[in-house]
């Protein structure tokens, strides 16, 4: 998975270890979460990129 994106939504348990994965794996992460204390949790977990959909609006666009 070198060089691949992932993407997971949310900071359960699922997607924790997801993030894990893809960064083991060597992917790019991009994670979404509603919660900016949730955020820093999944950034110190290897995400690359987080986006919070309660303040980025057209996030899917």
């Amino acid at each position: 998975m070198p060089g691949q994106w992932f993407l997971t939504q949310g900071s359960g348990g699922i997607s924790t270890y997801a993030i894990l994965f893809a960064k083991a794996a060597g992917a790019n992460v991009i994670a979404i979460t509603p919660a900016p204390e949730k955020a820093k949790r999944l950034k110190e977990l290897g995400a690359d990129h987080i986006i919070n959909y309660h303040e980025v609006e057209n996030w899917g666009a």
